[in-house]
């Protein structure tokens, strides 16, 4: 070949490889004119070619009109079966991965951002009315990404999400999202709530250790401190759950809820006196407090019981030495219990867990009913 040969090739190839990359580039060009002209169909059959072509396909201006003109088809429900803002999404990430820092067509994806949101965010809310709730979800998420932290948009996609988890029970989904809160939350309730699903997925271990960093966060929330405990006490860690209560009763000595917590630890190990401490402490700070009134009335209820097994158990050289002084102790503890029962009864009526231990008390006192 020779020179003239040569330069009317690379002539020739240089031509080939320009049309090829015009062709290209008019893609985008014709995507844009169609949409300017109202028709949106035309603009994503080009723009769909400008955007799998191996030189226009890195260029941020094609996914940026990929991305305006699918969310537009989404606006106008057209065409059929094209899943328009979530391919918009999509396409405005590319964006992101293509263009410079700060660059021109990052810039124009930050102005159209609320009106992919709201495409997001609405669809999301017409998928959970048609049940569809994983489609849902999808969408919240995608329009969660469209708006920066800072904004109070951003938060409402998750509120969705997580008001449509509440509602179909759908707990590892509203799981997922009280974990995403956990490390931005000023609301202690986020680890209790966590804590209930945990412990529905029987697994008090992890609803421990999630309720711990909630208290890290909130060491004076007192349902967190609630929580913490009766978790302990779940898990039969007794003495730390004791030693957990006695430290906040210190912090809180007027606490009801604390002293009665208090009271059913001693309860439960047996040192039933330092107990009724803790119930009389109770009902003294709120008289009509049921559950610390029942216990107290447990309390003389069992130790009336137990006198009446002894006077029950006596040879009657024993009843004629000591049984009447026995008989005495027996009933003033049984009418004591009562007392607080019937207290009980006042403050709840129709309770059946009355019922046991005062008809028992009646038939010992052989008092009609």
């Amino acid at each position: 070949m020779n020179k003239i040969s040569k330069i009317f090739a690379i002539i020739a190839l240089t031509f080939a490889i320009n049309n090829a990359v015009s062709a290209q580039a008019v893609a985008i060009l014709n995507a844009v004119t169609y949409r300017e002209q109202g028709d949106l169909v035309q603009a994503k059959t080009f723009i769909d070619k400008a955007v799998v072509h191996e030189k226009t396909g890195v260029n941020p201006k094609a996914w940026y009109y990929k991305g305006l003109i699918y969310m537009e088809l989404a606006n106008a429900a057209k065409p059929e079966g094209v899943d328009g803002y979530k391919t918009a999404a999509e396409s405005w990430k590319k964006v992101a991965e293509l263009d410079k820092p700060n660059g021109e067509w990052i810039k124009e994806v930050e102005k159209q951002k609320h009106n992919l949101w709201v495409g997001l965010l609405n669809t999301g809310v017409k998928k959970g009315q048609e049940e569809k709730y994983d489609e849902a979800y999808q969408y919240y998420e995608m329009a969660h990404t469209m708006k920066v932290e800072a904004d109070t948009a951003y938060h409402y996609a998750y509120d969705y999400a997580k008001d449509l988890a509440f509602r179909t029970k759908n707990y590892t989904q509203l799981k997922k999202y009280y974990l995403i809160d956990a490390e931005t939350t000023k609301k202690p309730e986020i680890y209790t709530n966590l804590s209930f699903i945990y412990q529905n997925e029987n697994a008090p271990e992890k609803a421990l250790e999630i309720v711990q960093k909630g208290r890290a966060k909130f060491p004076n929330d007192s349902k967190l401190m609630n929580e913490e405990i009766n978790l302990f006490i779940t898990l039969k860690r007794i003495d730390e759950a004791q030693k957990k209560i006695e430290d906040a009763v210190k912090l809180e000595p007027n606490n009801v809820g604390l002293l009665f917590n208090l009271g059913t630890i001693y309860d439960k190990k047996g040192e039933d006196d330092k107990a009724l401490e803790c119930y009389n402490k109770a009902i003294t700070l709120e008289p009509n407090n049921y559950d610390a009134n029942f216990n107290i009335g447990a309390y003389y209820f069992n130790k009336g019981v137990k006198a009446n097994d002894v006077v029950n158990k006596m040879t009657m050289k024993d009843y004629t030495a000591k049984g009447k002084q026995k008989e005495t102790e027996r009933d003033n503890l049984l009418k004591k219990g009562l007392t607080y029962f019937d207290k009980c009864k006042t403050i709840n009526p129709s309770d059946p867990n009355l019922k046991e231990p005062m008809s028992a008390s009646y038939r010992i006192l052989k008092i009609k009913q």
